[in-house]
């Protein structure tokens, strides 16, 4: 027997002849009886997937550099760290992903710590460097 709490299924799936991603939404309308329509969403998963393609890139490139390196998020959040970093500084990824610079190091000075969030603009000025031909 059809119940009027019956809910609208969703599907999303590839589609190998049309070679797109579509995705399907049925509505019951009664025990027999469905209304489907589909809604091409291929853009928006390739956009998808190339983010995580362009994400993991970059957290491998930071990973495996032979530096220290931490990358932030405007309020100054660990997001990625290299594995130098985690040696140099004697942390663990768990103890620094996602927490705040100055909570992951509490002994920063106020100086250095900010108003706990990214600069907006440059953080000093410095004098233009000209380029000199080298000497041959």
């Amino acid at each position: 027997m059809w119940r009027k709490e019956s809910r609208e299924i969703e599907i999303e799936e590839y589609l190998s002849l049309v070679r797109g991603y579509f995705r399907t939404i049925w509505v019951p309308l009664s025990r027999k009886l469905f209304i489907a329509y589909s809604l091409d969403i291929t853009d928006r998963k390739w956009a998808e997937e190339e983010l995580v393609k362009a994400n993991n890139l970059m957290s491998y490139i930071i990973e495996h550099s032979p530096s220290g390196k931490a990358v932030f998020d405007r309020e100054l959040r660990h997001l990625y760290a290299s594995t130098w970093f985690f040696k140099v500084y004697d942390v663990t990824e768990k103890d620094h992903i996602g927490m705040r610079q100055y909570e992951a190091f509490p002994d920063l000075p106020q100086k250095i710590r900010g108003g706990g969030g990214a600069p907006s603009g440059p953080l000093r000025r410095g004098r233009e460097i000209r380029e000199r031909p080298l000497r041959q």
